[in-house]
C-alpha cells in the first residue's frame, strides 16, 4: 500500500470520526449514543470507560456485523494484536510486539487466553468459533496480579452467553469459494424455573485449498473444524449461581510449504539443484502436511454471595490430542518425513473472594492452581534418502514429557483517596515447578537410544505487582497512570528434549492513558502511551522440524495507541484504532574473543550455493534488532450503516486493516512486507426470523503470510499463506 493511499485512509477516518461540525449538526436531532460496554478486566463487572487499563472490548453483535466468526480473524478489529498460525496449527498471539512463536506442546504463550474464566494453554485454529460469544476482551499489558496464569504480554478473554429461560434458536448456513461450507447453531431454553441450558455448534469444511500440491494434486492451505460447547446454569437462590460447561473441538489444518518469497529452496538429495518458483499458495510435497487436533474439557463455576463478600470457585479440566505430519524437505522427493504425536492433560482450580460491588474499598483476593502434563508419544523423523539419511540412517524416534505445576496467591484493592481519585495496588506470588524427561533413539528394527540425559527439574518463584492512579477529570473523562509487572514461567524444549529449561520472561510496564466519552456519548476516544522493559524474553526457532529455544538478554517496547468510535448519524457508526510501536532487543549477544558471538540469536541466513536453502544455524548479535512480529504501525478502521425500509432492514459494513510489516525472527532476515486487508459485508433482514448476507474478505487480494520460519538446510524458509480474496453468502435464521 502506498504512503499516499495510507494517508488518504487515515485522513478519511479522522475526518469522519473527529469532525465537530458533523456531530454538532446532528446532535440536536436526537442522535443515538455509543453503547456502554461492561467488562470484567478487573474480575468484576465495570464500565469499560471507568477501568484504568487499556482494553479493547467488542460485543458478539458487533463481531457478527463485521463478519468476524473466529478468534484468528479478530486481530483485524484490534490494532496492536497479531494472531498468526503456528507450525502445529495453533494460533500464535502477539500483543504490542510481545509474544513467542513457540507452538510445540508444553510451550505457553506470552498472551494468556481465557474462556469464561478458564485458562487455555493452547489455542488450535478451530478451537473457538464465536457464534455464542457475548463479547471478547483484549487486555493490553502484563496481567501479573488478578489472572489465574500469570502473563507477561496481556490477556484475551472470551465471554460466552449464559443460558436463558426464554427459548431461542438461531443459526446460519454459508457457502463460499474454495468450496467452503460453514454452519452454526445456538439454542437455549429453560429446563426448570431455576435452571437453563444452551448448546452452540459450529462447523467449517474447506473442500479446496487456497493452493494445491503440484505433486499429489491434493489441496494445500486449508482449515476444517467443528466445535461444540454447552452450558447449564443453575440458580437455586438469588445468592447462588452454578454454571457447568463443557466443550469438544476438532480441527485439521494445512501446514507450511513452499519457500518464502525472495529465498531459494533446494533438494536434500542429489542432484542438488534449486527448485523452481511455485504459486504463492501452492506446495510440492510428496506427502501431505497437516496438523490434527482434538480436545475436550469441562468446568464448574460456583458464585456465592455472602453479603460481606462474593465467593467464586472455578474448576476445570481439559484434554487435547495432537498429531502432525509434515514433509520436512518440502519437495516431491521422499527425503524427510516428520510425524509428531502428543497430548496435554490440564487441571486448574481458582478460588476468589471479592468485596461487594458498591463498597468504598473494592478488593479481591484469590489463589490459583495449575497442573499440566505434556507428553510427546514416540515422535518420528524419517529419513529414507538425502543428506539427512547419511547422518541419521533410517531416522530418529524421540519421546518426552513435562509436568508443570503452578501455585499462586494474589490480592488487589482500589481505594478512593479523595473524591474522584482512586489508588489501586496489587501483589501476586507465583511458585512454579517444571519437571521433564526425554530421549532420542535411532530407528533400527529395534530403536537404539543415543541420547537420554535424564530427568530435569526447574523451580522458579516470582512476586509481581501493579500500582495505578486514576482520576475522573469530568463525568466522561478518565485519566490513569499505571506501573505493573508480568511474568511468564519457564519450560523445557520437548521436541527434541533439552534438559536445560529456558529462563522465565519478566515484563515491566509503564502506561499513561485517557478514556473519554464526548459529545453526549457520541464520540469515544481512548488513548495511551506505554513503555515496556522485558527481561529475558523467550525466543524459539525451528530447525529440521525441531524447536530451538533461547532467551534474549532484554528488549524494550515504546508505543502509543488510540481507539475511536463515533455515531456519525442515526444508524451510521464509525470505528478507528491505530498502534505505533518501536520494539527492539536491548541485549541479545555480545562479541567475545576472536569475534565470536556469545549468547546471541540463532540465525540461518540464505545459502546461495547448492543445496541452497538456509545455512546451519549460527549465533549472531541481535542487539538493536527489531523483535519478531512487531509492526511499527497497524491501523483498523471501518463504517457500519443500518437502515430499516418498507421491504426489510439492511446492514452495510466495510472494514480496512493495515499492517506496516515486520520481521519474523530475531535476526531480522525474513521480512513480511506491508499489507492492507479490505473486508465488506451486506446483510438483508427479510423478516424478524430470516436474513441473508453477502460478504467478501481480503478484497484487495493481498498476498501475505500467517507464519514463516527458518529451517536450516535445503528446505530453507517455509511459510503458511494467509487466506486470499474470498467471498460467499450466508443464510441466517432465528426462531
Amino acid at each position: 500500500m502506498s504512503n499516499a493511499c495510507l494517508a488518504a485512509v487515515c485522513a478519511f477516518a479522522v475526518a469522519v470520526i473527529a469532525s465537530p461540525s458533523v456531530h454538532a449538526q446532528t446532535a440536536a436531532g436526537g442522535l443515538e449514543q455509543i453503547e456502554e460496554i461492561v467488562v470484567t478486566a478487573q474480575k468484576r463487572e465495570q464500565n469499560l470507560q471507568k477501568v484504568p487499563i487499556s482494553v479493547t472490548a467488542v460485543s458478539g453483535d458487533v463481531l457478527e456485523a463485521q463478519g468476524i466468526t473466529d478468534v484468528s480473524s479478530f486481530a483485524q478489529a484490534t490494532s496492536g494484536l497479531q494472531l498468526g498460525q503456528g507450525t502445529a496449527g495453533v494460533v500464535v498471539p502477539f500483543l504490542r510486539g510481545v509474544g513467542t512463536s513457540a507452538t510445540n506442546l508444553g510451550a505457553e504463550s506470552s498472551v494468556a487466553v481465557y474462556a469464561d474464566g478458564v485458562y487455555f494453554s493452547r489455542l488450535p485454529a478451530g478451537f473457538f468459533s464465536l457464534n455464542d460469544v457475548e463479547r471478547v476482551e483484549v487486555l493490553k499489558g502484563p496481567q501479573g496480579t488478578l489472572f489465574g496464569r500469570n502473563s507477561s504480554a496481556g490477556v484475551i478473554q472470551i465471554i460466552t452467553k449464559d443460558p436463558s429461560q426464554t427459548p431461542m434458536v438461531k443459526g446460519s448456513v454459508s457457502y463460499g469459494d474454495y468450496d467452503t461450507v460453514a454452519s452454526s447453531l445456538y439454542a437455549t431454553t429453560g429446563i426448570t424455573d431455576k435452571a437453563a441450558g444452551d448448546i452452540a455448534v459450529s462447523y467449517r469444511h474447506q473442500g479446496d485449498g487456497y493452493g494445491r500440491d503440484v505433486t499429489t494434486g491434493n489441496r494445500a492451505n486449508y482449515n476444517d473444524d467443528v466445535t461444540v460447547r454447552s452450558k447449564l446454569l443453575i440458580e437455586p437462590s438469588g445468592a447462588t449461581r452454578i454454571t457447568v460447561g463443557g466443550y469438544f473441538a476438532h480441527s485439521t489444518v494445512g501446514l507450511q510449504g513452499n519457500t518464502y518469497p525472495g529465498t531459494i529452496q533446494g533438494y536434500s538429495s542429489a542432484p542438488l539443484t534449486a527448485l523452481p518458483t511455485l504459486g504463492f499458495y501452492d506446495q510440492r510435497n510428496d506427502s501431505d502436511s497437516f496438523a490434527r487436533s482434538s480436545s475436550w474439557g469441562a468446568s464448574i463455576k460456583l458464585q456465592q454471595d455472602f453479603g460481606f463478600a462474593q465467593f467464586n470457585s472455578i474448576s476445570a479440566y481439559s484434554h487435547e490430542n495432537e498429531f502432525l505430519q509434515a514433509d520436512g524437505d518440502y519437495t516431491e522427493r521422499p527425503d524427510f518425513l516428520v510425524l509428531v504425536d502428543g497430548h496435554v492433560n490440564q487441571v486448574t482450580q481458582e478460588f476468589q473472594l471479592m468485596a461487594p460491588k458498591d463498597g468504598a474499598l473494592n478488593w479481591i483476593a484469590g489463589v490459583f492452581y495449575y497442573n499440566a502434563l505434556t507428553v510427546f508419544d514416540n515422535d518420528k523423523l524419517l529419513t529414507p534418502s538425502g543428506a539427512l539419511a547419511a547422518a541419521f540412517g533410517p531416522g530418529l524416534t524421540a519421546g518426552a514429557e513435562q509436568r508443570a505445576r503452578s501455585t499462586a496467591a494474589y490480592a488487589q484493592a482500589t481505594y478512593e483517596v479523595v473524591p474522584k481519585l482512586n489508588l489501586t495496588g496489587g501483589l501476586r506470588y507465583t511458585h512454579d515447578i517444571v519437571e521433564a524427561n526425554g530421549y532420542v533413539a535411532l530407528n533400527f528394527p529395534t530403536p537404539v537410544i543415543i541420547f537420554q540425559p535424564g530427568a530435569a527439574t526447574s523451580p522458579t518463584s516470582k512476586t509481581t505487582y501493579k500500582a495505578a492512579l486514576d482520576y475522573q477529570l469530568t463525568d466522561s473523562i478518565l485519566a490513569y497512570l499505571s506501573v505493573s509487572q508480568g511474568y511468564k514461567s519457564n519450560s523445557f524444549n520437548l521436541q527434541t528434549y533439552d534438559p536445560v529449561a529456558n529462563r522465565p520472561e519478566v515484563l515491566n510496564a509503564y502506561e499513561l492513558g485517557v478514556k473519554s466519552d464526548l459529545l453526549d456519548r457520541r464520540l469515544r476516544v481512548n488513548s495511551s502511551i506505554f513503555l515496556y522493559n522485558i527481561d529475558s524474553p523467550q525466543v524459539q526457532l525451528y530447525e529440521n522440524s525441531t524447536n530451538v529455544t533461547s532467551n534474549a538478554g532484554g528488549a524494550r517496547v515504546k508505543g502509543a495507541e488510540v481507539e475511536m468510535q463515533a455515531v456519525v448519524a442515526n444508524g451510521l457508526n464509525a470505528r478507528f484504532s491505530a498502534t505505533f510501536l518501536d520494539s527492539k532487543y536491548t541485549s541479545y549477544g555480545t562479541i567475545g574473543p576472536g569475534g565470536t558471538i556469545i549468547g546471541g540469536a540463532p540465525s540461518g541466513r540464505q545459502n546461495v550455493n547448492p543445496p541452497y536453502g538456509a545455512l546451519p544455524l549460527s549465533s549472531v548479535n541481535a542487539t538493536g534488532n527489531y523483535t519478531p512480529q512487531a509492526p511499527k504501525f497497524t491501523l483498523s478502521t471501518g463504517l457500519n450503516y443500518a437502515i430499516s425500509t418498507a421491504v426489510g432492514g439492511f446492514n452495510f459494513d466495510v472494514g480496512y486493516y493495515y499492517n506496516s510489516g515486520f520481521f519474523w525472527e530475531p535476526d531480522d532476515f525474513l521480512h513480511q512486507k506491508s499489507y492492507g486487508l479490505l473486508d465488506a459485508r451486506v446483510k438483508y433482514q427479510m423478516t424478524d426470523k430470516f436474513a441473508v448476507a453477502v460478504w467478501g474478505k481480503n478484497l484487495i487480494d493481498e498476498h501475505y503470510a500467517s507464519q514463516a520460519l527458518t529451517q536450516a538446510g535445503p528446505a530453507g524458509y517455509p511459510y503458511i499463506a494467509a487466506p486470499p480474496l474470498t467471498f460467499g453468502v450466508s443464510f441466517e435464521f432465528k426462531l
